[in-house]
């Protein structure tokens, strides 16, 4: 149980600081998703699978784009955090950032 729980309970306390911002929220998501996929004993996938089924499910209704960019304009990060996605070469964060300012 401490197992399945400690990371939620990280992110909670994480995301519920008077200083979290959306750069912070979107890290929080993909440690998540880290912590829960590294579960592969048998009777951990279960619960894993229904947590990370759960963050897909919030990160396909949230507007991806603000997180993506609070990350992006970010000095520490970058594009970092995303490895080397096509999407996040020049061209594409331009593209971002013009439709995220209209």
């Amino acid at each position: 149980m401490k197992l399945h729980l400690e990371p939620l309970a990280i992110a909670a306390n994480v995301t519920q600081a008077a200083f979290c911002r959306l750069d912070t929220v979107l890290l929080t998501f993909g440690f998540l998703v880290m912590q829960y996929q590294q579960m592969t004993d048998e009777e951990d996938c279960i619960a894993s699978a229904a947590i990370i089924s759960s963050l897909e499910k919030h990160w396909a209704a949230a507007d991806q784009d603000i997180f993506i960019t609070t990350v992006i304009i970010n000095p520490f990060f970058l594009t970092d955090p995303f490895g080397h996605h096509p999407r996040f070469v020049v061209a594409g964060i331009i593209e971002l950032l013009g439709c995220l300012y209209t």
